[in-house]
């Protein structure tokens, strides 16, 4: 049961461990807590107790600068990977904050973003991310190669996702993601051609049924944490319900 918080850190503001509207969260293999600090336009790291360890990035649009990032990953190499949203791609750092490599920019083709969101990296390092506006989810290798979209480029069936926002692998290489103004949850299997999606839940306000959704996160212990935003909660243990409830 969530009793509260542990405890807090962070301010407001453009000093070490002050934030201005902080969106993306993940931790690494270390323990140490990773931020995207929106609009400050850098990351932050944090020890596992709250203190500031470093940062790097600043506002632009050269390698290692960034508008506005939101979700923010690290990979099975520790290495840092962010969706640079504003910016329309993705960048990959090491884990003290060097910049590795860049893809993507500005379109509708595959490769390209319209305002990526949410990212996250499989066991083989492959990075899915939420391409937003784009209402679609692709999928790159660790070097930053194209190699599939889930989602419709049809203006007529773009709502199959409208808007994806959080996503992260389960356990059996599934993608779960939040589609934002379907007020759903996503179940997409990448292996099948064309991909294979589910679906769990609708808009509403009781357990189970979201309005808006967007972080999402699978814990150690296979619970599924879900950011129901305009319920302004956090809904917790899907895991059940994915085997109950899913629509083909």
């Amino acid at each position: 049961m969530i009793k509260g918080p542990r405890f807090s850190f962070g301010r407001e503001g453009t000093g070490d461990g002050e934030f201005s509207r902080p969106w993306g969260i993940c931790c690494d293999h270390k323990g140490r807590i990773i931020l995207a600090d929106r609009s400050n336009n850098r990351i932050q790291l944090f020890n596992k107790d709250g203190t500031f360890f470093s940062k790097f990035g600043t506002s632009g649009t050269g390698p290692g600068e960034f508008d506005r990032p939101a979700g923010v990953t690290v990979n099975t190499h520790n290495q840092i990977v962010v969706a640079d949203k504003d910016n329309h791609r993705i960048q990959v750092f090491t884990e003290e904050g060097y910049f590795l490599l860049k893809f993507g920019e500005r379109g509708r083709a595959a490769g390209s973003f319209y305002y990526p969101w949410g990212v996250t990296c499989n066991s083989n390092n492959d990075i899915a991310v939420s391409d937003t506006r784009n209402h679609r989810i692709q999928i790159f290798n660790e070097k930053g190669q194209f190699l599939r979209k889930c989602g419709f480029d049809s203006t007529f069936l773009y709502k199959h996702l409208d808007s994806p926002r959080g996503v992260c692998y389960l356990p059996d290489g599934d993608l779960l993601v939040t589609d934002f103004n379907n007020h759903r949850l996503a179940i997409i299997n990448t292996t099948k051609n064309p991909p294979e999606l589910r679906c769990i839940g609708s808009e509403g306000e009781q357990p189970g049924l979201f309005h808006r959704p967007q972080g999402v996160i699978l814990d150690p212990e296979g619970h599924i944490l879900v950011v129901d935003s305009r319920n302004n909660r956090i809904q917790v243990e899907f895991g059940e319900t994915i085997a109950l409830s899913s629509l083909s």
